[in-house]
């Protein structure tokens, strides 16, 4: 789960900072939907993806006005800009710029949780 959050937390400022034009550029809304809905389908995940009632919370909430993927090949690990919160299990783990250091994931595969396996 730690690496779909990774994933998805730069993913998300690549994708809406960029703003690709061109007959192949993505709608954030479809952005969002090949990094979320998509693959949970794909990988038999019916309680991830979407947002609904019963479904485990995964979420990150950011201003696609103001955020940007900051990292560059001489720093890689800069932090992007714009991510506001993010929830994992529903519980918030990323707060206003800083970890909260809870550490709610799970590591999970086509088949669903793996048990044993500690984040």
């Amino acid at each position: 789960m730690r690496a779909l959050l990774v994933l998805l937390a730069t993913m998300v400022p690549f994708t809406a900072g960029a703003q690709p034009s061109g007959p192949l550029a993505l709608t954030l809304e479809d952005a969002i939907r090949k990094m979320t809905s998509l693959p949970a389908q794909r990988l038999g995940w019916k309680d991830r993806g979407i947002l609904r009632k019963g479904s485990v919370a995964d979420l990150v909430l950011f201003d696609p006005a103001t955020v940007i993927d900051r990292s560059t090949f001489a720093d890689p690990t800069a932090l992007s800009t714009g991510i506001e919160k993010v929830f994992v299990n529903g519980v918030l783990v990323w707060d206003s710029g800083k970890p909260t250091g809870a550490r709610p994931g799970i590591v999970i595969g086509r088949k669903g949780a793996i048990p044993g396996v500690a984040n």
